[in-house]
């Protein structure tokens, strides 16, 4: 098992790469295209087969980043080059993993409370605070209808409520919550006017 802090590097330095990678005046041919929907399938293969665990992404949790990824590229790839298409597909899915938990990070503040209200509790929650980074590159590279993101938080707490308070299914209700705000995120990008 890998330690959670270098998965967390690792998850950083992907990132900037996509924020670099997007502006760059680079073609990526089909070929790379090609490699990445092979690979996507290869890792995919090698997550069912191996079963690995890194930090606390699990074989599952592995399994459904590597489907949305491969997904949310593809859907970007109607509007995109690949090489926008890929990067926003990551970023996306990486922003989507702080926009799906948004009030379970609330929740989370007000079970730990008053002790949330310390600086250590702020510092252990950089890795989620990272996650928001490509909502900031989106605002500035684009122009998103913000309506629709609302109404994502409002199904997401909806969701949220349904998890902690009626105590619905998490193994049903954790694909589903991820997917609609997912969802949600691709549409924004998707109709949003490119800024110049």
């Amino acid at each position: 098992m890998l330690d959670y802090g270098y998965v967390q590097a690792a998850l950083l330095l992907q990132m900037v790469l996509w924020l670099k990678l997007y502006h760059a005046q680079i073609d990526l041919g089909k070929t790379v295209e090609t490699l990445f929907y092979l690979g996507g399938i290869a890792a995919l293969t090698a997550i069912q087969f191996y079963q690995p665990h890194m930090g606390f992404f699990t074989p599952w949790l592995l399994t459904q980043y590597t489907i949305y990824v491969m997904a949310s590229v593809t859907v970007f790839k109607t509007r995109f080059n690949f090489r926008k298409s890929l990067c926003l597909g990551f970023l996306v899915v990486f922003l989507n993993s702080f926009y799906w938990e948004f009030f379970y990070h609330v929740y989370e503040f007000q079970l730990w409370w008053p002790a949330s209200l310390s600086l250590s509790w702020w510092y252990l929650r950089i890795p989620q605070w990272i996650r928001l980074i490509p909502a900031w590159f989106l605002h500035r590279n684009f122009r998103l209808d913000t309506v629709p993101i609302v109404l994502g938080l409002v199904a997401s707490y909806a969701l949220t409520y349904a998890r902690f308070v009626l105590n619905w299914s998490y193994i049903v209700l954790h694909p589903i919550h991820r997917l609609l705000c997912l969802g949600m995120l691709l549409y924004v990008v998707l109709k949003g006017e490119e800024r110049e």
